[in-house]
Formats: C-alpha cells, sequence, structure tokens
C-alpha cells in the first residue's frame, strides 16, 4: 500500500481503491500491438525497479484467461507468506528478493484487470486486502528476527515507530481532500519504454511503497533491518510533514477564496 498507489474505484470510493472499479467480465480480445495503462504519478520505487518489468509481464498474463486480477492478488499474498517464512528462518536476503517478488505480482493485477477490461467493485478492497497481508506477515517477521535478543528501547524504537508512522501517514493521505483525480497513461510493453517514463512519473520520495523498500528489502539485504525500519520512519514522517503543509497552504488559499468571492 502506498499514498501513491493505484487508485482502484470509481465515485464515492477511497483513493486507494480507483482502478480495478466496477469489473464488468467483458471478453478479452488481444490486439496486435498492446498497450498497457499506468498510473501517470507513481511512487518512485515503482517507476524505475518494478514497472519495468511489470508492464511487459502484465501484457503477457493478460493473453492468458486463466490469470485474473484477483488471482495475481492471492498469488501475491502467497509468495509474501514465503517471504515471511524466509525472514522468520533468518534468511533474510532471499527474503528480501522473495518481497519484491511478491510487489511485482501485486503490481500486475491492476495492470491486467485494465487490459482484460474486468472490473469489480470489490478489486479494490481485496487488492488493499492482499497488501495488508504482505505488511504484516513481513514485518512482524523480520521485526521478531532482528529483536531477537534485544528487547531494549533502544532496539525497540525504530521497529514501533515505522509501521505506526506509516498507518499514520496512511491515514492523512486517505483524508486529505482530493486534489484532483489522477490520471494515466498508456505505454507499449517495453522495459526502456517504461524506464523511459520514469522521470516525469516519479512522485516525491517517502511514499510507503518507498519506504517499504527500505525497510523490507534494501535493510534486509545490507544486515542492517534496524537502521532500515529507522530510515523508513524518518522518509515517513518527512513526507507527513510536507503533506501536512502542503494541506495547510491549500486550506489557507481556499479560505482566501471564500472571502474574495463573499466581498
Amino acid at each position: 500500500m502506498s499514498t501513491a498507489r493505484v487508485t482502484r474505484t470509481v465515485g464515492t470510493a477511497t483513493k486507494r481503491e480507483k482502478g480495478r472499479t466496477g469489473r464488468s467480465f467483458r471478453p478479452f480480445q488481444a490486439q496486435s500491438r498492446p498497450q498497457v495503462r499506468i498510473k501517470d504519478r507513481d511512487a518512485c520505487w515503482t517507476v524505475t525497479a518494478i514497472d519495468p518489468l511489470a508492464v511487459p509481464l502484465s501484457a503477457f498474463a493478460a493473453r492468458y484467461k486463466a490469470v485474473t486480477p484477483n488471482r495475481l492478488t492471492s498469488l501475491s499474498a502467497l509468495v509474501a507468506l514465503g517471504a515471511a517464512a524466509l525472514f522468520a528462518t533468518g534468511h533474510l536476503v532471499l527474503g528480501a528478493l522473495v518481497y519484491q517478488l511478491s510487489f511485482l505480482v501485486d503490481c500486475m493485477d491492476g495492470k491486467v484487470a485494465s487490459m482484460r477490461g474486468m472490473k469489480s467493485s470489490w478489486g479494490g478492497f481485496f487488492d488493499v486486502a492482499g497488501d495488508t497481508v504482505r505488511f504484516i506477515v513481513c514485518f512482524v517477521a523480520l521485526a521478531l528476527v532482528s529483536l531477537k535478543g534485544h528487547f531494549d528501547a533502544l532496539h525497540l524504537l525504530p521497529a514501533l515507530l515505522y509501521p505506526c508512522a506509516r498507518f499514520g501517514l496512511l491515514g492523512m493521505a486517505e483524508a486529505r481532500p482530493e486534489g484532483g483525480a489522477r490520471g494515466g497513461m498508456r505505454v507499449a510493453p517495453r522495459p526502456l519504454e517504461v524506464l523511459r517514463l520514469a522521470p516525469r512519473r516519479a512522485t516525491k520520495p517517502g511514499t510507503t511503497v518507498d519506504a517499504e523498500a527500505v525497510a523490507l528489502t534494501l535493510g534486509p539485504l545490507s544486515g542492517l533491518t534496524l537502521e532500515g525500519f529507522a530510515l523508513a520512519a524518518a522518509l515517513h514522517l518527512l513526507h507527513a510533514t510536507v503533506l501536512f503543509a502542503g494541506s495547510v497552504r491549500e486550506a489557507g488559499r481556499e479560505r482566501q477564496g471564500r472571502n474574495a468571492a463573499g466581498a
């Protein structure tokens, strides 16, 4: 999940629920040169490290009727359980790689839904539920291994602060008034083509996806898991501060507009 995640539903749905909206199960018609719909703005980690692989894989997967968005979401959750098991048994490097494999599969479900014209009102909820499973099982497993024998304030602080900061940032992003519908674009399913668009698509660093990459991938890969939690928490707190400051400015402009209109 991320403050820059795919929006999965329409109408009155939440921001994280606007993309697999109202799936109508129309027969998929293969295109000679299929293009994949992607968000025009997304997390830095997603646009640079994940989408160059997820886009062509989605175009390939969409050719098979057996591959559905909900099945991809389920597969992502199952792979995440594998990553958690690896973390729990101390295989941190392999666990980090499997965690990113789970995220890669998760990034394919919305793209396949768009290409196949398959949408349902429950699609967004199912996707967020899968994200929640991935984060909880992997974070808990990694935190327990990292804290083994070190349950003191110095070690507990980053492990506790990271999920708290993540929850706070998600709540702020969800409650913030929508500044306009997030757009999308279509791209040819070629890694270099997707990567070429990365600079214009990348949001400011510090989204939940970016922080998860630090805490649950870069930290285990380097062996500095608690430091990874601390850096991820700092990214969230910085992002929340910027988000709050921007919201205060927008609220001020809105109040000035109302005052001017009433003058």
